[in-house]
């Protein structure tokens, strides 16, 4: 958006007062605002009040579905003490005094959780004072409650519309009072979501639905082997397609530009090309799993390492290994890649679905103007009327990500694109290049030792774990009380792309360790509820939602002829989560999960219809990959294409969710990504009461079982 100097202000303002609060000094009053502008209120760059009482709220995170839409400006609604129904929100402009602007790793709500509320408290406590002068009693003996002001002494109000002026000339608080939870109206409740209208009705713009004057669309081809590059392209047949307007060579990929999406596809599929495949044509999974496995024979990266492991593991006779393996995964979200590219008088601008605008801003800049980066300094330069050159950015809703539209690839890949062209140029990857050019979830190799004592708990615990891209997090977090225990990591080198996936190290970990968890229990003949509650001791937050988990589940109850239950924990992202599956298994395999019982704790809950969703879609997405997700890797090249040979969980397959929120005064925690890591071992020690035997494979349909 264009830097006036109101919005500069704002801006600056706030990061003077600190990134923190997030509050800066109001600005609705300075004189060479219109009338429009002078009569709102905005005691900060989170709000604005007009006079007919409607409450915009800015929202600097992305939203891709998790509901933050309606989750943040809950935040601000409750100190604000506002009606519900006069909350709109709109999307922050890319000014830094909105701080972060990553969305990811589950941490919108615990990053927004004071930040919001005290913007919300400075301008209810504004709004009271404005009310109290004009009425001449003390600010103490009034209280704002659902858009009004009160004075209880003699039972008049006022309405937030009618003080907006009053209240843009006073000063911000000294002294921000936020409410007690006892005090909530609005955090805790279901409210309905801000933008749900919009979507069911689909009126919501993603990003692929993006239109302009002029607009010409894109379609790409990547070479098909990680690491190859361009030989050869004959695009004669492309350029004599009705609509076709460029084709456009990048190094590895090669780009058609049309008039419309399937013009553009018509003309990739007519390309003749010749790829240099370079040197991962032979990379295959089987290499990859090899190597992997060959490196948990050589210690890894120490991540935690307490007691004396080894002497523990050779002090006892009773002693356990087993080995996990998991596969890549795609993201494989619903809206494929898109991003839309305007390069004109030295401006660039984007409409992009990201969850990371600050790093797409910097990475564009690198492509398009390398000397460009958005700071408050450049903002100033632009502000005085200085010639520099911007990038503009237009935030739109994410159609799902999971993590993969944490990358800038696609945005440098539109930029460079559009750039061959005078009119804007929204790019679309197909649903192929999207799963065969993905930043996958690592594959990932395990070995556990353990050693037990006389009554089958350990006493010793060695994980060790590789894989590219693997990181500790989540097994050196483990929760259980084991006087000698070693975790360490071994990256291996894999020419395949790696990168986030919900909720990225803790899946792979939970799998292995809550898998080996229950054959340790099954060992020393322990049921394996009671013995993770003997081996976590006093740590309450994970005692509460494995005994909320087995209470709602009926555990160790009696259930329909030929189910089976399974157990799994895991602590992530600021939550606690326990899941008990309940599956059945036919004479031909086939397994059927007919209920998954989940306990979460995740601290103060903002929307339960919101943390519920998102608990149940986590759980899908961990079933899926317990299930079916796998990509393999041949010929240095993805081999599954779609969604018939990369299938997700159908809607008949879908088991009857219950998700049980554990009551907790705790600051908020995450919700996006803590209900999948359970999934996948609750699933295989399901597995193991049915039939007897271990999976350590995933997926558990590809592995043979």
């Amino acid at each position: 958006m264009p830097i006036t100097r109101r919005v500069l202000i704002k801006g600056t303002a706030s990061l003077g007062a600190g990134l923190t609060l997030g509050v800066g000094p109001s600005v609705s009053a300075l004189p060479d605002q219109d009338p429009e502008v002078r009569d709102a209120f905005e005691p900060n760059i989170w709000i604005r009040i007009d006079p007919a009482g409607t409450c915009t709220i800015s929202l600097a995170k992305s939203e891709m579905g998790q509901g933050v839409a309606t989750a943040l400006p809950m935040l601000v609604a409750e100190e604000l003490c506002c009606a519900w129904k006069d909350v709109r929100v709109e999307v922050a402009p890319m000014l830094p005094g909105y701080g972060n602007r990553y969305t990811g790793s589950s941490r919108s709500i615990a990053e927004s959780w004071l930040p919001l509320r005290r913007a919300g408290a400075a301008a209810r406590q504004m709004l009271i004072a404005a009310a109290a002068r004009e009425w001449g009693v003390a600010d103490d003996s009034c209280r704002a409650e659902n858009g009004f002001v009160i004075d209880d002494a003699t039972g008049r109000k006022i309405g937030y519309g009618a003080l907006t002026r009053s209240a843009a000339r006073l000063d911000l608080p000294e002294k921000i009072e936020l409410k007690q939870p006892s005090e909530f109206v609005l955090i805790g409740k279901p409210l309905k979501r801000l933008d749900a209208r919009e979507k069911l009705t689909g009126q919501t713009t993603y990003g692929i639905d993006v239109q302009l004057p002029g607009l010409l669309t894109a379609t790409v081809r990547h070479c098909p082997v990680f690491g190859g590059r361009i030989a050869q392209v004959d695009d004669a047949r492309a350029r004599s397609i009705d609509g076709v307007r460029e084709v456009v060579q990048l190094d590895d990929r090669v780009a058609v530009i049309a008039t419309d999406y399937w013009t553009a596809h018509r003309g990739l599929e007519a390309l003749r090309i010749e790829w240099d495949e370079g040197p991962n044509a032979d990379l295959r999974s089987a290499a990859i799993t090899s190597s992997m496995r060959q490196a948990l024979d050589k210690p890894g990266e120490r991540a935690r390492d307490d007691g004396d492991v080894e002497t523990a593991l050779r002090g006892t006779t009773t002693r356990f290994e087993a080995d996990y393996e998991l596969p890549f995964q795609a993201h494989a979200a619903m809206e494929p890649i898109t991003c839309t590219a305007w390069l004109r008088d030295g401006v660039c601008e984007l409409w992009v679905p990201t969850q990371n605008p600050y790093r797409v801003e910097s990475t564009a800049a690198d492509q398009h103007l390398s000397d460009l980066r958005y700071t408050l300094e450049r903002a100033i330069r632009k502000a005085l009327g200085c010639p520099v050159s911007s990038i503009r950015l237009h935030l739109v809703p994410i159609g799902g990500s999971f993590g993969r539209r944490l990358q800038p690839d696609f945005v440098v890949e539109a930029v460079r694109i559009a750039q061959s062209v005078d009119v804007p140029v929204k790019l679309i990857w197909n649903r192929a290049e999207d799963m065969q050019h993905d930043f996958y979830h690592p594959a990932t190799f395990h070995r556990i030792q353990a050693a037990c004592d006389d009554e089958g708990f350990p006493v010793a615990w060695h994980h060790r774990s590789s894989g590219p891209g693997i990181k500790s997090t989540g097994a050196r977090q483990l929760p259980y009380q084991i006087p000698n225990l070693r975790v360490e990591t071994r990256k291996i080198p894999v020419s395949v792309p790696t990168g986030s996936w919900r909720s990225v190290h803790n899946h792979y970990h939970a799998f292995a360790v809550e898998s080996f968890i229950d054959e340790l229990a099954a060992l020393g003949q322990h049921d394996p509820l009671a013995f993770r509650l003997h081996l976590l001791g006093a740590t309450a937050r994970h005692r509460r939602v494995l005994e909320r988990v087995a209470e709602e589940s009926n555990w160790g109850g009696p259930l329909p002829t030929g189910h089976f239950q399974g157990l799994a924990m895991d602590a992530g992202f600021g939550s606690w989560v326990a899941q008990v599956v309940e599956l059945s298994v036919t004479r031909n395999s086939d397994i059927r999960i007919h209920r998954v019982t989940c306990a979460v704790d995740c601290g103060t809950l903002i929307n339960p219809n919101i943390a519920t969703a998102q608990v149940e879609g986590a759980i899908a997405f961990g079933l899926t990959a317990a299930l079916k997700g796998a990509i393999t890797i041949e010929n240095g090249r993805v081999e599954q294409s779609n969604f018939d040979d990369y299938p997700m969980l159908r809607m008949d397959e879908m088991p009857r969710v219950d998700v049980h929120i554990v009551p907790s005064t705790e600051a908020p925690g995450g919700i996006g990504e803590p209900g999948l890591p359970a999934a996948t071992p609750a699933v295989v020690n399901a597995m193991f009461a049915a039939t007897g035997k271990r999976v350590r494979k995933l997926p558990i349909q590809k592995s043979g079982t």
